[in-house]
């Protein structure tokens, strides 16, 4: 997802790459799902593998590429953030229900409501990471597809 960290809030990313470090975020599902630690800790063995850092046996590098390839749903390709709708301090925000990250949604569809007023979507794209829990201040991003030739 490039440029993501610019639209978040002192992500440690930003930070590293600052510094001149190579970072990368991984989006593992909701914080409370029992498969997002199994994400996450898949994330972490491929990482350290790819990176050289570790030596996996390929049946256990195969079950941690298969759960993530699973939970992705098959998407690998690149995207850009184009849109974040940013939720201001006690604004009553409330999400649609029945979207999901990586969704088609056309220009003026729908997508939730501020403090009771309708919020359409000005973009014809997809979804990404719509906020269904109580925390966090970020209501959803719209992403579109990066041309692999870039």
């Amino acid at each position: 997802m490039l440029g993501i960290e610019e639209y978040l809030e002192g992500p440690l990313l930003s930070y590293l790459n600052k510094k001149g470090y190579v970072s990368l975020g991984f989006e593992s599902g909701q914080h409370n799902d029992k498969k997002a630690i199994k994400n996450c800790e898949s994330f972490i063995y491929l990482s350290c593998h790819i990176s050289g850092l570790l030596t996996l046996k390929s049946n256990v590098f195969n079950k941690h590429y298969q759960r993530l390839e699973l939970a992705s749903k098959n998407k690998a390709n690149i995207y850009e953030v184009i849109y974040k709708y940013g939720i201001r301090e006690s604004e009553d925000f409330k999400m649609k229900k029945g979207f999901q990250s990586f969704q088609l949604i056309k220009k003026g569809t729908l997508l939730a409501t501020s403090n009771s007023t309708p919020i359409y979507s000005q973009y014809s794209n997809e979804l990404f990471m719509p906020l269904y829990q109580k925390a966090g201040n970020d209501g959803f991003f719209i992403i579109k597809r990066t041309p692999l030739f870039f």
